[in-house]
């Protein structure tokens, strides 16, 4: 009998969940799909197509003896339905929900979205747009299906986000990373995450990698390859589930680290002001000041 997830790692895009699995899959204590992240199956809301629940007990298949099986899928948090869906499928589970700057997700993740071809405008004007692919209008090709990923200050706007999951699971399930502290202390946090999993604190990962910064396409062909939704979707009723993963490694293998274009100081700071209320509404639901992400 395969065992289910007992915990899921969520949070906004680019906040540090995809270090995080990592790290915690490292654990002897600790179980999470090796090859496979962002599974998606609890936001039906975002992927009405999801894959069956035998599909996705698939990914759980190899668990031995571990004391927690985890899962992570950023989009869990802003999904409507997965924190009801999740509580349902494993009453006990914990959360942990990483938080980072709201306009540096954007910026950050708008860079990962022209890299994806998801995206093709400029930041400011994808901003502008965004009244309009709520709409389906000036949606690009590659964000047909997922046009919800350019909803840029809908996916940072965390309280409301929050507030779902602390109305269905209880406070002590719980675990709030902020994505500044995780990257200052890295260890720390990661120490803080086992007690909160009460798997051995002792246990230190191979090495603590540097949170990787903006990374480019090498060969736009191949991008073009494995960001086809039409082979990607041939692909998956195709192939076996053993070898789909083929499309994560060759993009990989495509990426290369580059510097991100500094964002307009005078952009950011008009920005910060319209998430301030939000922010100050997040500190009192988390009881931290995160005051200093506008400050």
């Amino acid at each position: 009998m395969i065992r289910k997830p007992n915990f899921f790692l969520i949070g906004p895009p680019r906040s540090g969940t995809t270090a995080l699995w990592t790290y915690l899959k490292q654990h002897p204590d600790i179980y999470m799909p090796d090859k496979h992240k962002e599974l998606m199956y609890f936001a039906k809301d975002l992927h009405p197509n999801r894959e069956t629940f035998k599909s996705y007990l698939y990914w759980f298949k190899d668990v031995k003896n571990e004391k927690c099986i985890g899962e992570s899928t950023p989009f869990y948090l802003y999904s409507k339905v997965a924190a009801k869906e999740i509580k349902e499928f494993s009453p006990k589970s914990k959360i942990i929900i990483t938080l980072r700057n709201p306009v540096d997700v954007m910026y950050s993740w708008y860079y990962f979205n022209l890299r994806t071809k998801t995206e093709t405008e400029s930041f400011k004007r994808a901003l502008e747009l965004i009244p309009k692919r709520e709409k389906n209008e000036s949606v690009p090709a590659n964000a047909k299906s997922v046009r919800y990923r350019l909803y840029y200050k809908n996916l940072v706007t965390y309280s409301s986000q929050v507030k779902r999951y602390l109305n269905i699971f209880k406070r002590e399930k719980i675990k709030f990373i902020i994505f500044e502290d995780f990257k200052n202390n890295e260890k720390k946090v990661y120490k803080e995450i086992l007690r909160f999993l009460d798997v051995n604190k002792s246990y230190v990962p191979n090495k603590f990698e540097k949170i990787k910064t903006n990374k480019v396409v090498r060969s736009k062909i191949i991008r073009e390859i494995y960001s086809n939704r039409k082979i990607r979707k041939i692909a998956q009723k195709r192939l076996p589930l053993r070898i789909r993963n083929f499309g994560n490694i060759l993009k990989n293998i495509n990426l290369k680290e580059e510097k991100r274009k500094p964002l307009d100081n005078e952009l950011k700071k008009k920005l910060m002001k319209e998430f301030i209320k939000d922010i100050d509404t997040l500190s009192s639901l988390i009881k931290k000041d995160l005051s200093f992400w506008y400050k």
